[in-house]
């Protein structure tokens, strides 16, 4: 079907425009709700991480059993790991410092150390 420059172009009627109109401003409204709620969702879930990680240096820190090498984080604290952690070792370095390294499903990789 061609356009033919003889027939008029039909208009939109004010239903069509006040339905366009909507359709525009809940698209505009709704995709920064949508990314606010992803953005919140994944910092919540770093912050689970990264507590869980302190948990455990702190646990670490005030063991007087030493550490030898790295151990996984669940054979020295008690705090359970959060569903996003993949893998997490501790070790308590010479100079008596404790480090944690996290590495998350997502492929972040957090290292916590401890004040010394």
């Amino acid at each position: 079907m061609t356009l033919s420059p003889d027939l008029p172009q039909r208009e939109a009627t004010p239903e069509e425009r006040r339905r366009a109109g909507r359709m525009f401003w809940l698209i505009l409204l709704l995709f920064p709700m949508v990314v606010g709620t992803m953005l919140a969702y994944l910092s919540v879930k770093g912050r689970q991480v990264r507590d869980y990680g302190q948990a455990v240096v702190q646990e670490v820190a005030t063991r007087t059993t030493p550490l030898h090498g790295r151990v996984p984080c669940n054979e020295v604290a008690s705090a359970k790991a959060p569903t996003s952690v993949k893998s997490c070792e501790a070790e308590r370095l010479p100079d008596g410092r404790v480090t944690v390294t996290i590495q998350t499903s997502g492929g972040q990789k957090y290292q916590l150390h401890n004040a010394r």
